[in-house]
């Protein structure tokens, strides 16, 4: 999980190994996002969708 402006460009970084954090693991495919206002309230989703009650939100949801 992480905050971009530019998915795509983010995504090919992953996948050509060009990511500290994904290395050379991979190949990466997208299976969820959202789009939120500002970088506050990114910042807030990401760490909701990365606590216990998030996790259940990405399983009901059938992501994780």
């Amino acid at each position: 999980m992480g905050i971009t402006k530019d998915l795509p460009r983010r995504l090919g970084k992953h996948n050509r190994g060009q990511s500290r954090t994904t290395g050379a693991r991979g190949p990466w495919v997208l299976l969820y996002s959202e789009t939120c206002e500002d970088y506050p309230a990114a910042r807030k989703r990401e760490r909701f969708l990365k606590s216990g009650p998030g996790h259940a939100f990405l399983e009901k949801a059938g992501v994780a």
